[in-house]
């Protein structure tokens, strides 16, 4: 599994957002637990349809590419209305699960294939509205 913090930069992921991130990551055993404990349908539909919305969300964002941006529009996208704390946490707590695995957003190990190299990423990651 790629470094976290590694992940974090090279999708042009803030430091706030990434510290978000990373203290919703610390829950992933949490996560794992949930999943052994529903079968096998309940984690590959939950991936599947969270990478059906990250690539929903990367194509609106093409233009102002943001790590930010994706992970802002794919927590209001699973955070159910009127997001309450709570919910938005574990929310981001299954968000954090899948980026560690890779399932949403860029792979670090594909960076360093000079042909696979991402096009528009950010070397500075752009400001969201939450943070100014």
């Amino acid at each position: 599994m790629p470094d976290f913090s590694d992940k974090i930069r090279l999708n042009g992921i803030s430091q706030p957002v990434g510290g978000l991130l990373t203290a919703a990551s610390l829950q992933s055993g949490a996560v794992e637990t949930f999943f052994s404990s529903h079968g096998d349908f309940s984690k590959p539909a939950i991936r599947d349809k969270l990478a059906a919305i990250y690539n929903e969300v990367r194509e609106l964002a093409a233009d102002k590419y943001s790590g930010d941006t994706i992970f802002f529009g794919l927590l209001d996208a699973i955070a159910p209305r009127p997001a309450a704390k709570h919910s938005q946490d574990a929310a981001m707590v299954l968000l954090a699960y899948f980026f560690e695995s890779c399932d949403i957003y860029e792979d670090p190990e594909q960076f360093k294939q000079p042909d696979l190299a991402p096009m528009n990423l950010p070397l500075l990651p752009q400001k969201h509205a939450r943070f100014e």
